[in-house]
């Protein structure tokens, strides 16, 4: 019977294959797929190396913070646009518009810190051109994730839909995973090279994809007006349920570091390895929600709302309560499995609300959303974290309680595209 049984992780990997039932074309799943991956990768390999060329080249702490903020509320605002211009214009060319980005934005980074390392430029000017290839990946690139979903989302039956959008964020979760193994293996021959690898698969990704997605037009009934609002009646659950995730999210992220320094009392230089550990676990507790109990249960969009909330208040009591490292590791696993179940209902629960014209629409303005937690994060949880270590988690507890209410409180919405 256990011979029978597949693995976890052989399971994750094929459910990233689409089922026959599905619309979506193979081919056309796979390119999404590595779309999302390599950015997922590449996400990955900025935070491990933006934090050593910094030291390394005298750039301060605090303008390191800029580099991370602003791009990612240039991000919140491009997004929507690019969602709405998808609308418009059709996925294909945002697509391969944000696969471009991508790639020009890891070249820029890699050749001004290449100027930097030769004393070319002072570490003011290699501040500014590295906030510049930021700024080109999230103006250019932001389109990508509304775009995929909403390719998805012409493509696949209601039924389907959460588990197709599923895959595709998962395929970026993967790829933050296997982000890591990169670093390793490429940091050999230079702290800068996965950068320049990156950028070389992303140009061969984008050859391909270029021939493999269907080119397209407009979607039909959609006008320069299809502008979507937050306190949209049809969204306004659905976007609280995004921000209060989102913050959740963020404030773990943003504080674990000092929160096992300033409450468990773990040495300095155990830190990176124990915070590695909780966000390895998180990781793949977030991969295996998404892929393999989704694709065996295939919930509803608002029961995974539901049970994602729930989850994730669990998840940060635990972390308040926690008086052993194990504990922790526990409880960031468990906040990854209910991300991962909150964002992907919530996802798939906002492109049932709205009409087929504003798919890329919804998109956009749903990654915003999701992205919002990491621009008032730094500051908020922080602020917290000084006055108690554990007030950040108790805000994103009552944060996450909060998503949970308002995902009880609506009628689970009947797909209109």
């Amino acid at each position: 019977m256990i011979a029978e049984t597949p693995a976890p992780a052989a399971d994750a990997l094929r459910s990233f294959a689409p089922s026959k039932a599905e619309g979506l074309p193979r081919r056309d799943a796979i390119a999404l797929t590595l779309i999302m991956l390599t950015h997922g990768v590449g996400q990955t390999l900025i935070f491990a190396i933006l934090p050593a060329v910094a030291r390394d080249l005298g750039i301060a702490d605090q303008a390191v913070s800029l580099i991370y903020v602003l791009p990612a509320i240039a991000w919140s605002f491009m997004t929507t646009w690019w969602g709405r211009h998808s609308d418009r214009r059709g996925r294909r060319i945002v697509i391969l518009t944000g696969i471009v980005g991508f790639m020009l934005s890891q070249l820029m980074f890699a050749g001004a810190a290449l100027l930097g390392y030769a004393g070319w430029i002072g570490a003011g000017t290699l501040w500014a051109l590295i906030l510049l290839s930021r700024l080109v990946y999230s103006g250019l690139s932001s389109g990508s994730l509304p775009a995929s979903q909403a390719y998805i989302v012409s493509r696949v039956s209601p039924a389907e839909r959460a588990t197709a959008l599923g895959r595709l964020t998962a395929s970026w979760n993967l790829g933050n995973l296997l982000g890591p193994a990169v670093i390793g293996l490429l940091t050999a021959l230079g702290v800068l090279t996965p950068l320049f690898a990156t950028a070389a698969l992303a140009l061969v990704i984008w050859a391909w994809v270029r021939g493999c997605l269907r080119s397209e037009g407009p979607v039909a009934g959609a006008t320069p007006a299809g502008r979507l609002s937050p306190l949209d009646a049809r969204l306004r659950s659905s976007m609280l349920i995004a921000l209060c995730g989102s913050f959740a999210q963020a404030s773990l992220l943003q504080t674990l570091g000092f929160y096992l320094m300033d409450h468990l009392g773990v040495a300095t230089a155990e830190v990176p390895r124990a915070v590695g550990f909780a966000l390895m676990f998180s990781a793949i507790s977030t991969l295996l929600a998404q892929t393999v109990f989704v694709q065996s249960l295939r919930p509803m969009p608002r029961t995974l709302e539901i049970l994602g909330a729930g989850i994730n208040a669990v998840a940060f009591l635990g972390l308040i309560l926690a008086d052993r490292l194990f504990v922790i590791w526990i409880a960031t696993a468990l906040c990854g499995f209910g991300y991962g179940l909150l964002r992907l209902g919530n996802v798939a629960g906002a492109s049932h609300a709205v009409r087929g014209d504003e798919q890329g629409a919804v998109a956009g303005l749903n990654s915003a959303m999701w992205s919002a937690g990491y621009i008032i994060a730094p500051l908020a949880a922080m602020s917290l974290h000084q006055i108690d270590p554990r007030l950040p988690y108790i805000a994103a507890m009552l944060g996450t309680a909060l998503a949970l209410t308002a995902a009880k409180g609506r009628k689970e919405a009947l797909a209109q595209a």
